[in-house]
């Protein structure tokens, strides 16, 4: 017993010995040291951390401004890029409303008929031999227009009854006829056979290098920049947006040259399985225009520029033109038509084509061609010879000038051109054409044919023959359409 007590009092005496070891290593000098020791660390990481965090946090802020601001570019760019395209650049702060009449004039459905010269080609018309003819091609070979003037062979006066004339000038058909001379007492002819180029503001016309069939060819190519100021191509391309915005809501009608060019349209744009089924009766009686239902049906499938004209006298702009190409081109404005805005978005060019006839003995033919580029384009919508090897690229007040003809009016069959699709952007042109040989009617607005039956506000789209020429959007209306007239404005004078 005494020894069981004494081991039992030796384990409790252990035991306590064990909890005042472990009591005084709690509290013991060796421990203090390492706890301090961890503390600073911990406040170093926890410091460390702190200045990561806001680093992260500042950066986190930052990205958010940037992706905003990014955000907003990319709507500003997307927004504004969307504006220039269906509405055009914005409005210059010295350029005023009014410059938009000062440049393209009144609209043609605003032309009074009281205004318009008499006795032109009339569907119905009450004296043989009275017509005008129209063919229209552009640089971008619009739709074959070619203006001749109102003759009737059965009334031509004898060489004694004409005005005396120096140096009269003669056509295919002998003459300009005793119904123009009666109608246009003040007109007087003239020929146009070469240029005469002056520097302008110190800029030099520049002769283009022609690099091939330079030996053959009688085509010369010129440009100079800086033709037209920045305030003018502004005005210019206003001016024509506001037509295009007059006629929004309502669809155009289509025309074609003949029913083998419609089917071959579209062949070319998807609409393969209604081609076969056209036919002459699904053309408008007395036109080779599609009904309205069939034209927008047809018109959502065609790629097509858009062409605004206006003329001589109409605006100030016309008058200033007029003079400044005949003081640094030599081109006389009695031998200049009318004048054209004409515009391509993008995916549209136009086909090569001839501004003159070829083998044709009428002398009132495109003689020249100057074109003015009135912005830059991003990619595309270069203006193309091929048989010359020469190539030009749009830039904003840039003239582009040629001869279309020999200076024996005799059309050069080089004189061949195209305008490049529009790739990237929307291409804007101002042209006119000058003629070899001019003729009363030439740069005169014209009254327009009752057929179709159309709202004032309903544009045309002329699609011209298949191999030589595209379609285009015009604000105005020609004879060519009609039926009775395409018969017969080959034999016209």
């Amino acid at each position: 017993m005494a020894l069981k007590h004494g081991i039992t009092k030796r384990k409790q005496s252990d035991e306590g010995t064990d909890q005042g070891a472990s009591s005084s290593g709690g509290v013991g000098s060796q421990s203090s040291p390492k706890s301090g020791t961890i503390s600073r660390k911990q406040k170093k990481v926890a410091t460390k951390q702190k200045k990561i965090s806001k680093q992260v946090a500042q950066e986190q802020v930052q990205n958010r401004i940037r992706n905003k601001l990014l955000i907003a570019v990319v709507l500003y760019i997307v927004i504004g890029g969307a504006a220039v395209y269906w509405f055009g650049l914005p409005k210059p702060k010295d350029l005023p409303p009014e410059v938009e009449a000062d440049i393209l004039g009144s609209y043609p459905h605003e032309i009074a008929k009281e205004d318009l010269p008499k006795g032109f080609y009339e569907e119905e018309p009450k004296r043989m031999g009275l017509s005008q003819d129209k063919k229209e091609t552009s640089e971008n070979g619009s739709e074959h227009e070619q203006e001749k003037e109102q003759t009737s062979q059965k009334g031509a006066k004898s060489d004694s009854e004409k005005p005396s004339n120096p140096d009269p000038v003669k056509n295919a058909a002998g003459g300009i006829g005793a119904e123009a001379v009666e109608m246009f007492p003040n007109f007087e002819e003239h020929v146009q056979t070469g240029f005469k180029l002056k520097a302008k503001d110190g800029q030099k016309w520049k002769k283009l290098k022609i690099l091939k069939n330079n030996a053959t060819s009688k085509v010369q190519i010129y440009i100079m920049d800086n033709f037209l100021s920045e305030f003018e191509c502004n005005g210019l391309m206003r001016a024509h947006l506001r037509h295009l915005q007059a006629h929004e809501g309502h669809d155009p009608i289509t025309c074609f040259s003949g029913i083998a060019s419609l089917k071959q349209h579209l062949r070319e744009h998807g609409l393969k399985k209604m081609a076969p089924k056209m036919t002459e009766y699904d053309f408008i009686p007395g036109t080779l225009c599609l009904n309205d239902s069939m034209s927008s049906k047809v018109g959502k499938n065609l790629p097509w520029s858009y062409s605004t004209s206006f003329y001589p006298g109409e605006s100030k702009f016309s008058s200033v033109f007029d003079e400044r190409v005949n003081k640094y081109a030599g081109l006389d404005p009695r031998n200049g038509g009318k004048f054209q805005v004409t515009s391509y978005p993008e995916g549209v060019g136009y086909k090569g084509h001839h501004d003159c006839t070829v083998d044709s003995p009428d002398k009132r033919d495109r003689f020249a061609t100057i074109l003015v580029y009135l912005q830059d384009v991003e990619d595309g919508g270069e203006t193309e010879f091929p048989d010359l090897g020469v190539k030009v690229r749009p830039k904003k007040g840039r003239a582009l000038l040629w001869n279309n003809m020999g200076s024996d009016g005799n059309c050069d069959l080089h004189s061949f051109h195209k305008a490049a699709m529009v790739t990237k952007g929307r291409k804007y042109i101002l042209q006119r054409w000058y003629y070899y040989q001019n003729f009363p009617m030439l740069g005169k607005r014209t009254p327009q044919p009752s057929l179709p039956k159309r709202n004032e506000f309903t544009a045309r789209v002329s699609c011209d023959q298949y191999q030589f020429g595209s379609c285009r959007w015009y604000d105005e209306w020609t004879y060519d359409h009609i039926t009775s007239y395409s018969q017969v404005k080959h034999t016209l004078r």
